[in-house]
């Protein structure tokens, strides 16, 4: 009975981290769309005021930064764990443990404030063209 837990576990695992992946590269092609509507949308019409363009390119900006921080705090999450699995862990000191623990933790957190902080950002961009196309 362990064994099945262990394998649905991992297989959930496995798909949560996928999923997770896929959001991820979802809210970065998104952002990259966003990114551009700017510049089509000025270069057809100069006239519309510069400001809210401004709010989604920096928005843009900082949400894709985020992200590629996310892959890569993934990949260090990873790259630890792979480590510690090739290492003894019987030879870790409690400390040791407990230090790697709640970096792992650190990671974790910072990574789904992370997320709602992209959501957050795609939110106001979505207002700031919103308010484009409302009002010009």
């Amino acid at each position: 009975m362990t064994d099945e837990f262990e394998e649905k576990r991992a297989e959930y695992a496995e798909k949560f981290q996928a999923a997770r992946y896929s959001f991820w590269s979802a809210l970065l092609t998104v952002n990259a769309v966003l990114l551009t509507v700017p510049a089509a949308l000025l270069s057809v019409r100069p006239e519309i005021a510069a400001w809210p363009f401004k709010i989604v390119g920096v928005c843009s900006i900082g949400s894709m930064v985020a992200l590629v921080f996310n892959f890569a705090a993934s990949k260090a999450q990873y790259e630890f764990i792979c480590k510690r699995m090739a290492g003894s862990e019987r030879d870790l000191s409690d400390n040791e443990r407990r230090k790697n623990s709640q970096q792992a933790l650190g990671r974790h957190a910072w990574i789904q404030r992370s997320e709602m902080l992209v959501i957050g950002l795609l939110l106001i961009q979505m207002v700031a063209l919103g308010y484009v196309f409302a009002y010009a």
